[in-house]
Formats: structure tokens, C-alpha cells, sequence
């Protein structure tokens, strides 16, 4: 699943569109090369090579009815920041934290916007795009997204390929979720979370709210450029899923699930 966070760049900085659209249909990229030719005195043809060559897609999106009036209100400023965008041989960054920068994309026609299905609040979005580039590399500024560094589980560093981005309920929404791929199998009646945390772009983290799933001792440490978060969540017999919950204004939320199976100790019930 392609998951795209979408930014607008004003006055006051970059702001968060919308999280968690789903990126769907061809990934296809078209590069016209945009070299100049004129013919001499003599005929002769002369070549002045262009160093950028113009990149061009169409983007479309599966998303809600807000995702979608955000996109459409979004769109007259002619541009927006692609976080998660995957194009051509571009496939965003890490897949531990891939919505850190974001692709500049320049609108270059008419924005489609229609309900797939009658009644079905599903929407599809087709948006036509130049991206923006110099020579071969495209620009991607960092984007105001909290960045997840380093988890430990019960003191234990969690690998970063052992996660994924997916698709997941929480509070009754449908959102973006930072997903341990295995199942984390623990004896304790207890799950001791450790994440270090950062802004991709370098802002600040004094007012971060932290939410360990029915933890009574979670805590956040910060010295204003990063965060650190702890907390101890109680574990039922049997399967558990174990939220994280970091927010910041104007950051996306981070939400990390760890599932874990609390097992039955040996000889008991």
C-alpha cells in the first residue's frame, strides 16, 4: 500500500493537508528532455543541452470526503508537498519513516475530484503534475512530521526494517500507523516502551502530548530539538495491541502499534 501525506507551503511555514491518502493507479513518470536548437547563419545546427529535463505524472489518490475537501482547497496555490510519493525509481525514503520530506509538485491542469461509489464516502482524486527539479535531483524539503528514532521494548532495541506504514482504525478513524510487522511475545504482565523522537524539520518539541495505551506512568523528556517518551502498558492474557500516540502542532500525528501476545506461564492456567 502507497500511504502520502500532503503539505502546502505558506507564509507561516509548511502545513500539514492531509495524512494517510492512498496512492493508487500508475506510478509512471514521463521525462522530456528540454534541449534547444537553432539553426546557424549557415545552417549549420547548433545544441545547447538543458541540464533539467521536465518530469511529468499524474497522481491519484484514494482518500475520505475530508481528505478530499482538503486536496480541493489545497489545490488553487498551484503547488503542494508529496511526503510518501512514489514515482518512476523514486520510492520515498526509509520504509521505517518514509513522510519526512516531501516532493514538489507543480499542478498543471485540471484537478479531478469524484465519489467512487454512490453514498460510499470514498473518493478519487486525479491530480496532473511537473515535478520539481534541478538537473537530476528533485526537490523534497523536510516537512513538519514527527520522526520516530530509536524503540526499545522491555530494553530491547527494536530493529527499524521490523516495521511498516499501514492503514489502521484508532478512534474510530481510519489513519496512517507505524506497525511492528511481527508479533512481540512476552511472560510479563507488562510492556516497558522506550521511543526517541525528532521533527524532520528540525522544529521544535516542547509541547508534544505522548499516549501509551493504558499506561498510568507515561513521561516525555525534551531538550526543545528532540523528545523522549516512556511509559509502561499493562498487558491482558493472550493478544494485545500496544498504541503509541505522539502529537504536535502542526505535525501529523505518529502513531506506533505494537502487537503482543502476552503468554500463559509454564504450569499455569
Amino acid at each position: 500500500m502507497r500511504l502520502i501525506d500532503i503539505y502546502k507551503e505558506t507564509p507561516d511555514g509548511v502545513q500539514l493537508v492531509t495524512a494517510g491518502c492512498i496512492q493508487t493507479g500508475s506510478t509512471d513518470l514521463q521525462k522530456a528532455v528540454q534541449t534547444k536548437f537553432y539553426t546557424m547563419a549557415n545552417g549549420t545546427l547548433c545544441a545547447y543541452p538543458v541540464q533539467t529535463a521536465k518530469s511529468t505524472m499524474t497522481l491519484t489518490l484514494q482518500c475520505t470526503k475530508p481528505q478530499a475537501a482538503a486536496i480541493e482547497a489545497a489545490a488553487a496555490l498551484g503547488s503542494l508537498l508529496f511526503a510518501g510519493l512514489r514515482f518512476g525509481v523514486n520510492w520515498g525514503d526509509d520504509v521505517y519513516d518514509p513522510f519526512v520530506t516531501g516532493y514538489r509538485g507543480f499542478l498543471t491542469g485540471s484537478v479531478e475530484i469524484c465519489e467512487m461509489y454512490a453514498k460510499s464516502g470514498l473518493y478519487s482524486i486525479t491530480l496532473p503534475l511537473i515535478l520539481d527539479a534541478v538537473g537530476a535531483t528533485y526537490r523534497k524539503p523536510a516537512v513538519p512530521a514527527i520522526s520516530p528514532g530509536a524503540l526499545s521494548l522491555d530494553e530491547t532495541v527494536q530493529a527499524r526494517t521490523g516495521f511498516e506504514m499501514v492503514l489502521l482504525p484508532v478512534g474510530g478513524v481510519v489513519r496512517p500507523v507505524l506497525r511492528r510487522r511481527q508479533t512481540y511475545f512476552t511472560y510479563s504482565d507488562t510492556l516497558a516502551v522506550d521511543l526517541h523522537l525528532t521533527r524532520a524539520d528540525s522544529g521544535r518539541c516542547e509541547s508534544m502530548e505522548p499516549f501509551i495505551s493504558g499506561s498510568t506512568d507515561t513521561a516525555i523528556f525534551t531538550d526543545g530539538a528532540a523528545a523522549h517518551v516512556t511509559g509502561t502498558a499493562p498487558l491482558e492474557q493472550g493478544e494485545n495491541a500496544v498504541l503509541i500516540r505522539c502529537s504536535l502542532t502542526p505535525c501529523r500525528e505518529l502513531i506506533v502499534c505494537i502487537p503482543v501476545y502476552k503468554q500463559a506461564q509454564a504450569g499455569g492456567a
